[in-house]
């Protein structure tokens, strides 16, 4: 669960919010009790974003990784733990 946020926060949201909308920040996250949260700040663009995270169910669907990509993103998922 760990890589799949880490996934999603650093290749998907981040890109779609906040290099793609203007946002200042984007982030995800998921309680012990699982609770998802989505975030974003200083949005100029929110009914997008809402719309990115509407989203994230189909782009996890149909990722399509190659072995550099996976281990570059599971190396950083790592790093932040």
């Amino acid at each position: 669960m760990i890589l799949c946020l880490h996934i999603i926060e650093k290749k998907y949201l981040w890109d779609e919010v906040r290099v793609k909308s203007g946002a200042y920040g984007v982030g995800i996250g998921i309680s012990h009790q699982k609770n998802i949260q989505m975030n974003s700040y200083r949005d100029p663009h929110t009914d997008r974003t809402i719309q990115v995270f509407n989203d994230i169910v189909r782009y996890v669907e149909n990722l399509d990784l190659d072995e550099q990509e996976l281990d570059q993103l599971k190396i950083g998922a790592i790093g932040e733990r």
